[in-house]
């Protein structure tokens, strides 16, 4: 259950990056969404120690790799998951996963067997949201990532841990385009998705009707990023507190946004000269920006993707100077982790993590 951004976090699913990072090098760096090759050692470190400082907050840390392995624990476990995780790969692939031993069917989906690796897979939050008491999936924009959504419906449908909770799978089919960064859950049963260059305006609309079809949202926000912002709403806009957002300062006044609400007649949308206010009258804005640049010169980082643990604790990449000491100044208390290794696919703290389970920010 994920009622909102900033309640407590529980628990909370990630990925270990290994192996698959290999299938990045400087010649197709940009292809595969990297700002540059990671080293695989280095960042495995860096991401253990983003694991460990959830863990020290209380947090539930999940494995995706482990998980799999689970599901693959036996020879039925083993033909299910290789079937929902590679439709379309034929049988003599299928067979050939269903000889391996559990920890190695994980890994060889992740890392590839007739198969692309998906180095980008860190990023955990893309390929699935959890709203309320269910998860949304998507269709990946970009081929490198494609089989990210397969692998990850598949977990959901065969892990015992998510098999009888209510996933949204025949509310909202996987070809519908959306990323989990452009979702963000804004509580009180509201919910903010992102137009942007991941998300194209027919899976946002797709998404907020199916939403308030099913009850999930009696409020979606639709909010289109201006050209050149980032290619996920988080990257511009997060919540750091109850009603508290932080929002990249240039883009402020450029959001335009449209409020979708069900009602007898159906499903009615209008535009709002301000998302943040047509949320809730009491929201606050923490515009984030500086004069000068952010001394480690990732121009997708703005220092506004960071990971809320509870109301008004966020984790943050260090080296986020200017924007960490705006958090810290408007009152929200930031934890800071090592990320510059991680960073080199373009991601934060927020990416890096899918929550599954926060308590309500009441």
């Amino acid at each position: 259950m994920v009622g909102s951004e900033v309640g407590r976090l529980r628990s909370v699913l990630l990925h270990r990056p290994g192996d698959e990072l290999r299938a990045v090098d400087p010649a197709n760096a940009s292809r595969m969404l990297f700002a540059a090759p990671m080293d695989v050692q280095a960042a495995q470190a860096e991401h253990d120690a983003f694991a460990g400082a959830l863990r020290a907050r209380g947090a539930e840390v999940l494995y995706l790799e482990d998980l799999l392995a689970e599901v693959a624990v036996d020879q039925p476990g083993r033909r299910a998951l290789a079937r929902l995780a590679l439709p379309r790969a034929p049988a003599s692939v299928h067979r050939r996963l269903e000889l391996l031993a559990p920890d190695q069917v994980a890994r060889a989906l992740i890392g590839g067997v007739d198969a692309d690796p998906l180095p980008n897979l860190l990023f955990i939050r893309d390929p699935s949201a959890w709203v309320g008491p269910g998860v949304v999936l998507g269709t990946m924009a970009t081929a490198v990532r494609a089989r990210e959504a397969s692998l990850v419906d598949a977990l959901y449908r065969l892990h015992p841990r998510f098999a009888a909770a209510p996933a949204w799978t025949d509310v909202l089919p996987v070809r519908t385009r959306v990323e989990g960064g452009d979702v963000l859950v804004t509580g009180e049963n509201r919910v903010m998705v992102g137009i942007s260059p991941r998300t194209p305006a027919s899976g946002c609309h797709r998404l907020a009707t199916e939403l308030l079809t099913a009850g999930v949202a009696t409020e979606v926000l639709t909010v289109t990023l201006p050209r050149g912002a980032g290619f996920h709403l988080d990257l511009v806009v997060s919540m750091v507190d109850r009603h508290t957002f932080a929002v990249w300062a240039p883009i402020r006044r450029a959001l335009r946004a449209h409020r979708w609400r069900a009602t007898s007649a159906g499903v009615e949308v209008r535009a709002v000269s301000d998302p943040f206010s047509a949320l809730s009258a009491s929201n606050r804005v923490i515009e984030i920006g500086a004069r000068a640049d952010e001394r480690h010169g990732r121009g997708w980082d703005h220092g506004v993707n960071v990971l809320a643990l509870e109301p008004g604790v966020v984790m943050a990449y260090a080296d986020n100077d200017h924007a960490n000491a705006q958090l810290v100044a408007a009152g929200v208390e930031v934890l800071p982790i090592s990320g510059p290794e991680l960073a080199r696919g373009r991601g934060g703290p927020r990416c890096l993590s899918c929550p599954l389970l926060r308590d309500p920010d009441d």
